[in-house]
């Protein structure tokens, strides 16, 4: 086969797995009733295996998952024992005594215990061997006995070979079932888990989303290699007593002093592992700390690069990795150490073994010393493994010991119901029901952990009581008094010296951020059919109002009833990656009459008109080809279809515009009314006069409950400004335009959105391997190879030197005893000291490898294009970043070594018993030939089955990631199971490729071993060639192996290096230090589209922006608003013509220059994980003072203890800190309460009144007293004028609000 690899696409795969169930050519898993034979020898995977040899593997080639191997059986079974759990630290009620070993092994431990069996089996027919070999020496020595005894010996030789043979292989075969069981096991069992937990918990208690899918992608994966490599663990003191009481069968006492000084070792063993344990620990929670923090820039890239803040985030995401490198270095020297100490063990046990033997003043005969040296193989095995046991081990356990603490997080309190079916929280009045009441909240404190922005991890544990008492309050006030003063700090200073002002030191008194969020004492019954409208100022407590009626906030005392089920709109909306049928639907039975009502009155209708496929399109990753409007009408169109008692709506309205909002009001809320039950969360004031009650929210607690009629004058002036030119053009983002007009193309091409993921096949390219060798340097190379080299030889030359210390001793011509041992001895430390070398060599040479593809990559993704993040599912691009980064850092160099050593090792045993018996080198070619051809069938299958592994993960840890996104509404729809379901699904394809890559790899094994067995009668011939025969078959095992492995883990290398080839963003210009210095925007014939193919999004522009000005953009969705500003800031590139900043036209100005001199305030805030200082001042540029000043300025001082109001105004101090000459917001006050909404545009007048400011309109009072405003209309410039010279334009093209607002008033 050709040894440059072809590309292909597998069609979609990503969106393939996400609709459908993994089909499979077969009708039945062959394995399911395939007798014991065929599953001894293999031979259900024949089918499969011819498959693989005349085309590559695709998903549907795969057997089915066996039924007892499914997801959704495993994860039943554990459950109901792991809710049993046996308590083996405490009482029944002590969740925190839960044992995940123990769990398993109640599950898994029958299976699991009885293969052991079988190695057991093959590990005692090893020992019959040196017997064997025994007696065969004493046979040819001796030319009197009889030939058929040397038959005899020579075929039981062979039976006890294939007994290991197959009874090894049927071993691996059932622990490596056990161990994908229990991998399907515990990734569904998290993923369950993370939907039974709350965000904060999660944050707070394992450092974010990062960490739970590292838990998915590696924890688990370790987890699993533990199941095999406990039972050598289990085995290798067997084997160890089996091969003492033989040596002493032939030494004597000799024996038991060369075990002595296995004594020796033992404690500097112990604490190497140890070590090598905690370090490990320490490791992981690094390398969780990197992955969440790539994760946090995958989902921020837009706010990354119009900030110019892309260097940054690559600077701290490769501290982190540097970080978590060096640790990893660290590891790396202790496991080192294990391989010298262990891999001279053996040896060391040899010299003083045969020095006490002859000491002893007994004589060493030939087949004494032969059968001894096989010993001492055998032994060299599990000696030699232990240090790689060991490594395997204590990763493990600390895998299992992160899986355990997430599997014991505090899950959401689950709601009880009564007889007739409502259900209830705490304590609730009987009569709830009967009174007609649909939402009933009586004296309830609830409280919600927030995400600690202060970095402090204390942990909570044991805090917090199950009881319903004010005690709990108690302990929350107190504990939070407590951290006080630990937190200010913290809050504001970003680990970095420096005093602090009397002043600052003031601010800080009442600024300490507190862990919770407490609603106290709250009151509220809302009846069957009625509307309660909930308003308030931000951080006010509403949201969380709606999300204890969905139980995610911990009730404290009192009580809340609901009365039939619920669908909630969250205030931002959530979308899955599926169609926009599927996404309306969620689950439901597919009604047309109904369906098609929904569209109509959510006012989608007109907008299926531009999707290629209608409602059939399918929608990106988080709706990332819809507008922000069109994504939350979706959202409400998915809560009308569910047909629910009660709506629970979070502001859905705000992110509308005017006439559409009002349209939607009246259409779709309104006429529910009195059959259902809605609670709207709103900022604005027409939903108030229809409203049946009207609750008032401040600070936590409900202040007022009143009718429309019976508002105070004071509450009625707060919101009646909003009806003072009450208009808003709500713009759609930069990839939302893009995708409209990509809607407008007639190729069906052109609708899926998100790209397949790229899958090579055939061979791997020779050019991966030179790349892989150029990144690991010359330095490293040179070393593992000369001593990789340098091993062998000294392995065979120190087995040399004890026939020959045979021979000359008994021919009594020997020299003294020490001249033999300690030669002996001396190879034995060199060749240990190579493996110590060489281990180290090919770690840290991997390791620097592996920190370069993951420089280059990472800096080829950061500076991508948008349209890279937008057509490239997150989860696709964290698995480049979290398995096959692990599989560098922890996998290929290794394989690589150890492929070198073991080939090298079967040349020094070939060449060895050539010189012996030169007749075997006849037997090796028709072997060699027929290992070429199962090399072919097994590399083949194995190297594509390989990839469908890396390409069936993508679709888990992406649908992993879009759960806990949207768990919430997920809950709150009862879509929790059908979400579950989907996910077991995705896990049995992603083990089933795992699975049979390993029975490839079995059915290969096997077949190889049974041809080894051709050369066992030749090689019995002769002294030292019979003891090297045991290890021959072995070592051409191990050797085809590894280079199997090494062929599939380059894949890894693959797949990094396609991100390392990433086309980006125009990047190189000239630095300008005091540009721009007013501010004055010129578009000149300018035009811009998303993709080649696609039409202009801006056609033409002629637009002038005077220095210091305030503009106003308006325009219907679609006019080509958020293109202007994505081609300000060169998120997307010029189709022609071009944008001049004060006479500079910004092409030619480097990329990271022009972004950071231009500061943009979004509609969607993003913080990122880090201090409050961190989050405004990336650059430290300011002092605190300055910081301090700034967040008096935009009134944050009052509002800092909520972190609603974090996340909404963090912004806008970002941009005051800058002083950029050019602001941009882009509907930036959408999500704010009308108070918050006039303190902001007070401050954009006062504080940037020298700056020139470009804002997307939101509502007309907005934008009145700008000094220009342009309309916008099909990526054209329409017109541009005065604002009073406007609203008439804009009111008739645009909103028609006048006659909105007669038809709903």
């Amino acid at each position: 086969m050709n040894s440059e690899p072809s590309s292909i696409n597998i069609n979609n795969d990503i969106n393939n797995l996400n609709k459908t169930i993994h089909k499979s050519r077969f009708n039945e898993n062959p394995e399911e009733n395939a007798s014991f034979l065929s599953i001894f020898t293999y031979r259900f995977m024949n089918p499969l295996m011819k498959i693989g040899v005349n085309k590559p593997l695709e998903f549907e080639d795969l057997y089915p998952i066996r039924n007892k191997s499914s997801a959704n059986y495993l994860i039943d079974k554990f459950e109901a024992l792991w809710k049993a759990g046996k308590d083996f630290h405490g009482g029944p009620n002590n969740t925190n005594s839960k044992s995940l070993v123990g769990t398993l092994n109640s599950q898994f431990g029958r299976q699991y215990h009885f293969s052991f069996l079988f190695k057991f089996i093959a590990d005692a027919s090893e020992y019959i061997y040196p017997f064997m070999i025994y007696k065969i020496s004493n046979y040819i020595q001796d030319p009197t006995e009889p030939t058929w005894h040397g038959l005899i010996y020579s075929g039981l030789f062979m039976s006890a070979y294939l007994i290991n043979t197959f009874f090894i292989n049927h071993w691996e075969y059932r622990v490596y079932t056990v161990g994908f069981n229990v991998k399907s096991t515990l990734v569904a069992a998290i993923y369950k888990k993370s939907l039974l937990i709350s965000n904060s918990v999660r944050e707070k208690e394992n450092k974010g989303k990062g960490n739970t899918l590292n838990l998915v992608s590696m924890d688990v994966d370790k987890v699993e290699a533990l199941i095999q490599d406990f039972q050598y663990i289990q085995s290798a003191p067997l084997q160890i007593i089996a091969s003492f009481i033989l040596l002493f069968r032939l030494l004597s006492w000799s024996a038991l002093i060369g075990f002595g000084s296995l004594l020796v070792v033992l404690p500097l063993n112990y604490y190497l592992s140890k070590k090598e344990f905690e370090i490990e620990d320490e490791v992981m929670e690094r390398k969780d700390i990197r992955t969440s923090k790539v994760t946090e820039a995958i989902n921020s890239i837009r706010v990354l690069k119009f900030y110019g803040w892309i260097n940054l985030m690559f600077n701290k995401i490769m501290g982190l990795r540097d970080s978590e490198v060096k640790e990893m270095k660290r590891l790396n020297i202790y496991t080192s150490s294990l391989y010298l100490f262990w891999s001279l063990i053996p040896d060391l046990v040899t010299v003083t073994t045969f020095c006490a033997y002859t000491l002893l003043g007994n004589r060493l005969e030939l087949s004494t010393i032969l059968s001894s040296l096989t010993l001492f193989f055998i032994l060299r095995l599990p000696l030699s493994l232990l240090p790689h046991l060991f490594s395997n081990i204590s990763v493990g356990f600390v895998s299992i010991k992160r899986i355990q603490e997430f599997l014991l997080n505090e899950e959401l309190q689950e709601p009880k119901k009564t007889l007739a079916g409502s259900t209830f929280y705490g304590e609730i009045d009987s009569e709830f029901e009967s009174n007609n009441i649909a939402v009933s909240i009586n004296n309830a404190t609830f409280q919600w952990n927030f995400v600690n922005l202060s970095g402090d991890d204390d942990d909570d544990d044991g805090e917090e009581s199950d009881g319903t008492t004010d005690k709990n309050i108690g302990k929350i006030e107190l504990k939070n008094k407590k951290k006080k003063e630990e937190k200010k700090l913290l809050l504001i200073n970003d680990d970095e010296e420096g005093d602090q002002s009397e002043e600052d030191e003031e601010i800080d008194e009442t600024s300490g951020m507190e862990d919770t969020f407490v609603l106290k004492d709250i009151n509220l019954d809302v009846s069957i059919g009625e509307l309660a409208v909930v308003i308030g100022p931000v951080g006010s407590g509403k949201s969380s109002l709606l999300s204890s009626l969905l139980g995610d906030l911990k009730l404290i005392s009192g009580g809340c009833a609901l009365q039939g089920n619920i669908a909630y709109v969250s205030q931002l909306p959530w979308i899955m990656n599926g169609t926009l049928r599927d996404n309306i639907l969620f689950g439901k039975e597919y009604d047309q009459q109904k369906y098609q009502n929904i569209l109509e009155i959510c006012e989608l209708l007109d907008d299926l008109e531009l999707l290629p496929k209608g409602d059939m399109s399918v929608i990106g990753e988080k709706g990332i080809n819809l507008s922000g409007g069109q994504k939350q009408r979706v959202c409400i169109a998915r809560a009308l279809y569910h047909d629910a008692d009660i709506y629970l709506l979070d502001d859905p309205l705000a992110a509308l515009d005017i006439h559409v909002a009002q349209k939607i009001f009246k259409n779709a809320i309104l006429p529910m009314i009195p059959k259902k039950t809605v609670i709207l969360v709103s900022h604005q004031m027409y939903p108030l006069e229809f409203s049946d009650k009207i609750v008032t929210m401040n600070n936590g607690v409900i202040e007022n409950i009143c009718k429309y009629e019976e508002m105070s004058r004071e509450t009625w002036e707060v919101y009646q400004f909003q009806n003072q030119n009450a208009k808003k053009e709500k713009d759609e983002e930069e990839k939302d335009v893009e995708e409209e007009d990509d809607d407008e193309e007639d190729d069906d091409d052109e609708d899926d959105l998100i790209l397949e993921e790229d899958r090579n096949i055939g061979k791997i390219s020779y050019k991966q391997y030179f790349a892989y060798f150029k990144q690991i340097g010359a330095f490293y190379l040179t070393i593992s190879i000369v001593l990789g080299f340098t091993e062998p030889i000294a392995s065979t030359f120190g087995n040399y030197w004890l026939t020959r210390w045979s021979d000359e001793w008994q021919k009594n011509i020997h020299k003294s005893l020490w001249y033999y041992l300690g030669i002996y001895f001396v190879s034995a430390v060199i060749r240990s000291a190579c493996v110590f070398g060489s281990t180290l060599a090919n770690t840290f040479g991997g390791l620097a490898a592996s920190q370069q593809f993951h420089k280059r990559a990472l800096t080829k993704v950061l500076n991508s294009p948008v349209q890279f993040f937008d057509q490239n599912l997150s989860g696709r691009i964290i698995n480049r970043f979290s398995k096959d980064i692990y599989s560098l850092d922890a996998n290929i160099a290794i394989y690589i070594g150890d492929a070198r050593d073991s080939l090298l090792n079967s040349i020094s045993v070939i060449v060895m018993i050539a010189i012996a018996s030169p007749a075997v080198l006849i037997l090796l070619l028709p072997i060699g030939i027929a290992f070429y051809f199962i090399q072919k069938w097994y590399l083949n299958n194995a190297r594509e089955i390989q990839r469908l592994a890396s390409l069936s993960l993508s679709p888990v840890l992406t649908h992993f990631s879009e759960t806990l996104t949207g768990q919430n509404v997920i809950r709150s729809f009862g879509a929790r199971q059908r979400f579950i379901n989907t996910m077991n699904e995705r896990i049995d394809l992603n083990v089933n490729c795992n699975l049979y890559e390993e029975f490839i790899a079995q059915w290969a094994n096997l077949r190889l071993g049974l041809l080894c067995i051709l050369g066992h009668i030749s090689e019995a011939l002769i002294g030292l060639a019979l003891s090297y025969s045991i290890t021959l078959s072995g070592e051409l095992n191990w050797t085809f192996m590894q280079m199997s492995y090494v062929e599939t883990q380059m894949n890894s290398v693959e797949r990094l290096q396609h991100y390392c080839d990433l086309e980006t963003e125009k990047l190189e210009g000239k630095e300008t230090p005091s540009w721009p210095q007013n501010g004055r925007i010129r578009f000149k014939n300018f035009s811009m589209r998303y993709r080649p193919e696609l039409p202009p999004s801006l056609n033409d522009i002629n637009l002038e922006i005077e220095a210091g000005s305030k503009v106003g953009i308006c325009g219907r969705t679609g006019a080509g608003k958020s293109s202007l500003l994505l081609a300000l800031f060169r998120l997307v590139e010029a189709d022609s013509g071009h944008i001049e900043i004060d006479n500079e036209n910004i092409d030619q100005v480097a990329l990271q220059d022009l972004r950071s001199k231009m500061s943009i305030i979004p509609q969607d805030p993003v913080l990122f994980a880090g201090t409050l200082r961190y989050n405004l001042d990336p650059f430290s540029t300011a002092t605190d003072a300055q910081l301090w000043e700034v967040i008096e300025r935009v009134h944050l001082k009052e509002k800092i203890k909520s972190l609603d109001c974090l996340t909404t105004e963090c912004v806008w101090q970002r941009a005051l800190i800058r002083k950029s000459k050019i602001i941009a917001l882009d509907e930036s006050t959408a999500a704010v309460d009308l108070e918050t909404d006039a303190v902001i545009q007070k401050n954009i007048r006062e504080e940037f009144k020298d700056s020139t400011v470009i804002t997307i309109a939101h509502r007309l009072n907005t934008i009145i007293d700008y000094d220009k405003i342009v309309l916008m209309s099909e990526g054209r410039v329409k017109q541009v004028g005065k604002p009073s010279e406007l609203i008439e334009l804009v009111e008739n093209s645009s909103v028609k609000l006048n006659t909105d607002q007669q038809d709903l008033l």
